[in-house]
């Protein structure tokens, strides 16, 4: 076993320090300099009063905004766009409406779960003849779970009649050097993997929107519509990540702690918010396109 050096073993301290240093101040420092702690409080409270109405006021914005979208046909808004009145209109498909493909890396969901995400995949409001679907699993745990080595199976039964050879199925190796363990890697494999089939099959990539949810994330129906509306309006739309405002938690977690499922949901109303009030630096998070 690694023995972890000092420099090491601080700035794993240092996080938890912090932390109870800030909650016992008031309490440690109200005897030796009360004073510093009185400003110390109020500018606390001033910070955090002015983050609560910013997330006020950008839960009320966003869900605005939300019912707004809510109510559009985005294929019709689509429609109504001009081509030569967008940003770098050569980028822009004839028909306006690029190809997405949608790439899953699966590994914790069982296969009923898995396949709520893809049938709402093929529910979207979208050309079918446009989406692709691309599902990568890990072999490392295909080795010890027979039912999920027959994941590629599975999905072809299922969804083969719909998606056709739109439909590729991927197994990440376990031994790939240098390469960290986890959802990302195996994402990348399957990216790199279904980018190598569409270039051999002739596709221009620079007409592809490509979206990384969740194994679990049940896309609304206008989910795709409703990205291409915005990545066409999009000022330099290529160097953007576009993502859902809204997660609602609703659809895989009833088997955990109840405190888990009350933090997701309140989820729920900081993503909603800081969709408005951190519109250009929140990070993506759980489904994202680009």
């Amino acid at each position: 076993m690694r023995i972890k050096s000092t420099t090491e073993r601080f700035y794993e301290i240092l996080p938890g320090f912090l932390i109870w240093l800030l909650l016992l101040l008031p309490v440690i420092g109200n005897e030796l300099f009360p004073v510093a702690v009185i400003y110390f409080i109020i500018t606390i409270t001033t910070i955090y009063s002015f983050k609560g109405l910013l997330t006020f006021v950008g839960l009320v914005l966003g869900f605005w905004k939300y019912r707004s979208a809510k109510g559009k046909d985005f294929l019709k808004e689509i429609e109504k766009l001009d081509i030569n009145t967008l940003d770098s209109p050569e980028e822009i498909p004839h028909d306006k409406l690029p190809y997405h493909l949608i790439v899953i890396a699966n590994y914790g969901e069982d296969y009923p779960v898995l396949k709520k995400t893809i049938q709402a995949i093929v529910e979207q409001n979208y050309p079918k003849e446009k989406i692709f679907l691309a599902v990568s699993i890990e072999l490392r745990k295909a080795k010890k779970d027979a039912e999920y080595a027959r994941r590629g199976e599975y999905l072809k039964a299922d969804f083969g009649d719909v998606f056709g050879d739109r439909l590729m199925f991927f197994v990440h190796p376990d031994d790939i050097e240098g390469e960290v363990i986890g959802a990302a890697a195996n994402r990348t494999w399957g990216t790199k993997s279904a980018v190598e089939i569409l270039e051999s099959r002739g596709y221009d990539l620079s007409k592809f929107l490509i979206t990384a949810p969740d194994g679990d994330l049940v896309l609304d129906k206008n989910y795709l519509a409703a990205c291409t509306y915005e990545w066409l309006k999009a000022k330099k739309r290529n160097k953007k990540f576009y993502q859902t405002a809204v997660y609602t938690f609703n659809n895989n977690y009833w088997d955990v702690p109840i405190l888990i499922r009350v933090l997701s949901m309140s989820l729920t109303i900081a993503v909603l918010g800081s969709s408005v009030v951190e519109k250009f630096r929140r990070e993506t998070f759980s489904c994202y396109t680009l």
